[in-house]
Parts: structure tokens; sequence; C-alpha cells
């Protein structure tokens, strides 16, 4: 084998392994943007599970349309990873029936569903 032929075949390992490591990547990339999606369907889930559970347990019920607009608009803020509308529709449905369920099975005075409410109250807070 001649030196042209084995510099040949190292250039064609290296590229084979630049390949190969933008595979890697690309693959690395994917799997952190499903984390990153699954983490905001959680954390968008959560706020609207506390809004739920405010509007179950305390006597004020829901919150009034302009407190839901500082809310929302801060919901969106905190949650760094875009959601389609479908997306955040389908996690708002998901939390309510989640809060609804917790509050039929363990009642307002649970400790998690307090946890939910103060979460509710410091969003609240937080939005104005």
């Amino acid at each position: 084998m001649t030196t042209n032929e084995i510099e040949g075949k190292i250039r064609l390992c290296g590229r084979a392994a630049t390949a190969l490591a933008f595979g890697l990547l690309a693959i690395a990339a994917a799997g952190a943007r499903g984390a990153a999606a699954d983490d905001a369907k959680d954390s968008y889930e959560k706020y609207y599970e506390a809004i739920q559970v405010k509007t179950l347990c305390e006597d004020s019920g829901a919150p009034d349309a302009k407190t839901m607009e500082k809310i929302s608009a801060y919901i969106a803020s905190e949650n760094k990873f875009s959601m389609t509308a479908g997306e955040s529709l389908s996690a708002i449905q998901e939390a309510k029936s989640n809060a609804q369920q917790m509050v039929k099975d363990s009642g307002c005075d649970d400790r998690a569903v307090q946890q939910l409410i103060t979460l509710y109250h410091s969003t609240e807070a937080a939005a104005q």
C-alpha cells in the first residue's frame, strides 16, 4: 500500500468519525429536546393543577379573566420550551383532570392539595 493510499484511508476514517460525531450530536440534541418538552409539559401541568385546585377548594372559586390572563402570561414566560396550542390545551385538560381526581380522592385539606394552593397564590403574586 502506498503512502497516498494510506493517507486517503486516514482522511476517509476522519470523515467517517466526523459524520458519526455529528450524528451522535443530533441524537443527543433530539433527546435533550424531548426531555425539555417533557419538563415543560410537567411544569405547565403543575401550574394548571394549582389553578384548578384553588378553584375547587377556595370559596372565591375560579380566578377572574383578568387574573387568569396575567397568570397565563406568567406561566408562558416561566415555561422556557414553547408548546403548540394543541399541546398546551392537552396539558391544561390533563391538569384539570388530575386536580379534580386529587381533590375527590384526598380532599382540600390534603398536604399535596395545600401545596398546590400555595403554588397558585405564589404564581398569582408573581404575575402581578
